[in-house]
């Protein structure tokens, strides 16, 4: 069996095959140059993304769209979490997306997709604050939402605290909101057959489809 195809939609991603992941800033592929085999990773870091992939080019590794990216293989199970389908923003963008998954789904292969909210969810102005510590390092995260028509305009502050420093950066991100019925709909245009699962109290409801018969 194949291991999972892993996607994330909220930037570019980068494939290899089993990455050291002790932290984002020394992540480092053992094969670098090697072909993505094992699937897609995606590294996040809060300053400067460009240039960890512009470093991650460097060793070698593939960086490409997951709207369109295109892999030799076909897999068992292709896995897009954590809302990330929601940075696709639109739904010509979804469909798209959801028949280049297709494409890389193995004949009897299953495609698992946690949503982000539905319009009727998601409220303007919903706040929350997050906080952690560790070695000698305080950062808090306040979240604000603006909704402008099918978009939500998630804004993240960050104030970082280390000794007598403290530092303030923020984050917008940007993602799409889709009824159920809009995004089963995109599903079955893409070629998927997709049932619904309700949220639990460990994700926002889950997609999950198989090839059309």
């Amino acid at each position: 069996m194949k291991s999972p195809l892993y996607a994330s939609l909220s930037g570019r991603f980068a494939s290899s095959e089993k990455p050291e992941r002790s932290s984002p800033t020394v992540f480092k592929p053992k094969s670098a140059a090697g072909s993505a085999g094992e699937g897609l990773l995606v590294v996040f870091v809060v300053e400067d993304i460009d240039g960890e992939y512009a470093r991650l080019q460097g060793e070698g590794v593939p960086i490409g769209q997951p709207r369109e990216f295109d892999l030799p293989d076909r897999y068992d199970a292709v896995i897009c979490m954590f809302s990330s389908i929601g940075y696709v923003k639109t739904l010509p963008e979804l469909e798209r997306t959801l028949r280049t998954f297709r494409r890389h789904m193995a004949p009897n292969g299953v495609l698992i997709v946690e949503p982000w909210f539905s319009p009727e969810v998601m409220k303007e102005g919903s706040h929350s604050v997050r906080s952690a510590m560790a070695n000698g390092i305080k950062v808090e995260r306040t979240g604000t939402i603006a909704i402008e028509g099918r978009m939500t305009h998630l804004r993240f502050d960050y104030v970082i605290e280390e000794g007598d420093t403290t530092r303030r950066t923020s984050e917008i991100h940007e993602l799409g909101l889709f009824t159920i019925d809009e995004t089963l709909r995109a599903f079955s245009a893409a070629g998927l057959a997709a049932e619904h699962h309700a949220p639990s109290a460990t994700n926002r409801g889950l997609y999950v489809a198989r090839l059309s018969p």
